[in-house]
């Protein structure tokens, strides 16, 4: 097989296989199987497993593949949702025990980049008030990378989009069954991941990612398929009508993230997109309660 550099934007299918798995391994706590490459030893791997040196240096490419992985933990998230609600619990109940069910599938990967990017940007920067702008984007990014427990802005950020998330699956719920809500589970899965890949083309990765050191980059090629499968996505889970008027706000709302992080922190990191990835996932669902 070509080396990655020398695929073209849309690769070939064994390099999409590849790069969903890697992009799985990723994304979600689970085991998964990494494809190694010739003459290196396969690996399993957690999300964690993402550290395995087949995964390294080719982030930015396997993030095309995010949209798939995004399908399939949608499908998870609305099957749990319709087994609860067949239990005859309220859509309320149900809408919980399907966002518990995401956060232990992904081991709260987003809620975690969501807390840490609130925190960072709601903490009153220390220092002298003559400090220039940069000198306040890196206390911003020593804020967003720093171990320390979620403080207040987090907490609040957290709170507020679980309790909107579960409001508007409770509204969803109640209509035909419950249909609407599993449909705008799997387009909200799906989009608010391509979302990422977007976001990441859009601005450099920070020296001090993670992700910098994993090839964390993907480019406008990559980008374009990500956002073309999911596209694909809404428009079947969604409708015409509805996947547009949801493209548009996803892409008001991605737009909007990108200005902020470029003038507050000068790039992106995996926090950042974590944050946006709750973002999209709330706005996707509130579209669809429109929508209905």
């Amino acid at each position: 097989m070509p080396k990655d550099k020398e695929l073209p934007w849309y690769g070939d299918l064994s390099s999409l296989i590849e790069d969903t798995r890697h992009a799985a391994a990723f994304l979600v706590r689970i085991p998964t199987i990494a494809t190694s490459s010739p003459g290196t030893k396969s690996s399993g791997a957690k999300s964690s497993g993402a550290k395995s040196p087949e995964f390294s240096g080719r982030m930015g490419q396997s993030m095309r593949a995010f949209p798939f992985v995004g399908v399939v933990i949608g499908i998870i998230g609305a099957i749990i949702f319709h087994l609860l609600s067949a239990l005859h619990l309220p859509p309320a109940a149900a809408a919980i025990g399907t966002l518990a069910s995401w956060i232990i599938l992904t081991g709260a990967l987003h809620e975690d980049g969501l807390a840490d990017s609130c925190d960072a940007l709601s903490a009153a920067p220390s220092g002298a008030p003559s400090d220039g702008a940069a000198q306040q984007r890196q206390k911003r990014i020593a804020i967003l990378h720093a171990a320390a427990p979620i403080g207040a802005g987090g907490a609040w950020a957290l709170i507020g989009i679980v309790t909107a998330q579960v409001a508007l699956l409770d509204d969803l719920g109640r209509n035909d069954a419950g249909y609407p809500a599993g449909m705008a589970l799997i387009a909200a899965a799906t989009l608010s991941r391509a979302a990422m890949v977007a976001f990441a083309a859009s601005l450099p990765v920070l020296k001090t990612s993670t992700l910098a050191r994993k090839g964390g980059s993907p480019n406008l090629g990559q980008a374009t398929f990500a956002v073309l499968v999911a596209s694909i996505v809404a428009l079947v889970t969604l409708g015409f009508g509805g996947a547009v008027q949801t493209f548009l706000l996803v892409s008001a709302a991605t737009a909007g993230w990108v200005a902020l992080c470029r003038n507050h922190f000068g790039g992106y990191n995996g926090d950042l997109c974590g944050a946006l990835q709750q973002g999209v996932q709330t706005i996707v669902i509130a579209s669809a309660v429109m929508s209905t």
